[in-house]
């Protein structure tokens, strides 16, 4: 009996279903993972390479004095950006503002809809009982015994249920918040604006110029574009829903309790959508902040980045043959490597 009762041979033949899935599984994910690191690795020695490659041309055909004056050359052209910046994020704030409009509006629309409640029908089964007679006429001693006997039937209501103005005060801050943010992630389209940045960057140089290498050139502006914080907007509502859904509970049958509870299940919702309208707005303000931030110091912090790596280039000019010949080695490696 224990032996049967301890038996765990069914438990151990699941628990090894489980780890045979879970073995499954991971392998499938390790296969997404391998071809995308080998993607980033390659991606990543190239780079190194490009950098390489164009640190030995310079230094192998040009003097410091052709460097000097690329590096000015450059600095002028990245300033003469700007304007071309301004109009950009201009265009960035406009599709912003516009967007903003249709969220609030279709925020403003779907609340009507979380603001009414469906009335439920509820069946109740009520016991009744009556007594009956146990007497027998020839039987004087049975003569008025009795006993009890029961039966039941069904009365319908109609109710509202609380939980779904809860679920809808729920549903409606989620939904509203998850659409603002997935409209802002297709609107900033960070992927997009880092593609047109670069791409400002890069058309604004003459690429006949047989000094300017546009696969290093990118190299760096991308370097400077990844160090760049983009913001996101979060709307975190779940502090004001928890304090506007704790008043309702049960099943609400009287009418006037139904009509009250529908009152202020509209007013939760009106209050909720101010709420999220304040909070929206106050994100898209931090968010333009931010976009602006970036604006007014991104050809600054690329000219920096620019100059960083002329100047490195400038000093390698002290011990030029050297560092050429490391330099081939350096890329010898590489060329192995990838």
């Amino acid at each position: 009996m224990i032996e049967t009762i301890g038996d765990i041979k069914p438990v151990q033949s699941r628990l090894q279903e489980v780890i045979t899935q879970k073995d499954f599984t991971l392998a499938k994910k390790a296969a997404g993972f391998v071809p995308l690191a080998q993607r980033n690795l390659s991606q990543c020695l190239d780079d190194i390479k490009t950098a390489a490659n164009h640190k030995h041309n310079r230094l192998a055909n040009d003097d410091k004095a052709e460097i000097e004056r690329q590096q000015r050359a450059v600095g002028t052209r990245i300033n003469n950006i700007q304007s071309q910046l301004e109009e950009y994020f201009g265009e960035v704030y406009s599709k912003m503002e516009h967007l903003k409009l249709e969220i609030l509006t279709a925020l403003r629309s779907s609340s009507h809809d979380y603001s009414t409640l469906a009335t439920r029908t509820g069946v109740e089964v009520n016991v009744k009982s009556f007594r009956v007679s146990d007497s027998t006429w020839y039987k004087p001693w049975t003569w008025g015994n009795s006993h009890k006997e029961y039966y039941t039937y069904e009365t319908r209501y109609t109710y509202i249920d609380a939980n779904d103005a809860l679920e809808n005060i729920r549903n409606y801050a989620r939904e509203s918040a998850s659409s603002i943010e997935a409209g802002f992630v297709d609107a900033a389209n960070l992927l997009a604006l880092k593609n047109r940045l670069l791409k400002l960057i890069t058309d604004s140089f003459d690429i006949s110029d047989e000094s300017f290498d546009p696969a290093y050139f990118r190299l760096l502006a991308e370097r400077t574009l990844n160090q760049i914080d983009f913001p996101v907007i979060k709307i975190d509502v779940d502090e004001p829903v928890t304090k506007l859904s704790s008043k309702f509970s049960g099943e609400v049958r009287d009418s006037s309790a139904r009509s009250q509870i529908q009152k202020e299940l509209s007013e939760i919702i009106a209050k909720l959508f101010d709420i999220i309208s304040d909070k929206f707005t106050n994100e898209i303000t931090k968010f333009k902040e931010q976009l602006n931030s970036i604006k007014e110091n991104f050809a600054e912090h690329l000219l920096t980045d620019i100059n960083k790596e002329f100047e490195e280039l400038k000093s390698a000019y002290a011990d030029k043959e050297n560092n050429i010949c490391r330099l081939e080695n350096y890329i010898s490696l590489l060329n192995e490597l990838g």
